[in-house]
């Protein structure tokens, strides 16, 4: 939560491609074609380290008509839960390499 508190949207991230892809998720929502979106986008910490982020946007309106409104953004830290799901993988595919190593040993 350090890592980010503070700092502006634009400072999460560093590289053109990334803000463009944030930027075209906003613009859906400012154009009224959805009310909410989300995506997973990697930020830069503070400390300049990449932390998995996922995202989530939702526009609300704010007075009676539909020209006034405002758009709320969340992220969400799951860096642990893709590193986890990256073991996983990697466990797997060792796991079938083994198989498939033992099953040329082993008549």
């Amino acid at each position: 939560v350090e890592s980010v508190l503070g700092r502006g949207i634009a400072d999460l991230f560093k590289s053109e491609a990334e803000q463009k892809k944030f930027s075209e998720h906003v613009e859906v929502l400012v154009r009224g074609e959805r009310e909410s979106t989300e995506l997973e986008l990697a930020i830069t910490a503070a400390d300049g380290r990449k932390l998995d982020y996922h995202w989530n946007l939702k526009r609300f309106a704010v007075g009676r008509g539909k020209r006034q409104f405002l758009i709320n953004v969340i992220g969400h830290d799951v860096s642990e839960l893709r590193s986890a799901m990256r073991s996983i993988v990697d466990f797997e595919r060792d796991l079938d390499i083994g198989r498939s190593a033992q099953a040329l040993i082993l008549p």
